[in-house]
């Protein structure tokens, strides 16, 4: 699940999430999205490694 959330959530080219709506009309997130941040994070600790 983890690396189908890094696969997903990917920067589209202009800064935003390629997936995240950001609501009605208003575009998408900024990249990096909190689901990509979490998902960056869990595989860190999935991993045992620490920032």
């Amino acid at each position: 699940m983890i690396s189908a959330l890094l696969a997903q959530h990917i920067d589209d080219g202009s800064g935003h999430c390629r997936v995240c709506p950001s609501g009605p009309q208003a575009g998408r997130v900024a990249f990096p999205c909190r689901l990509r941040e979490l998902a960056e994070e869990a595989s860190l600790l999935m991993s045992g490694s620490q920032r």
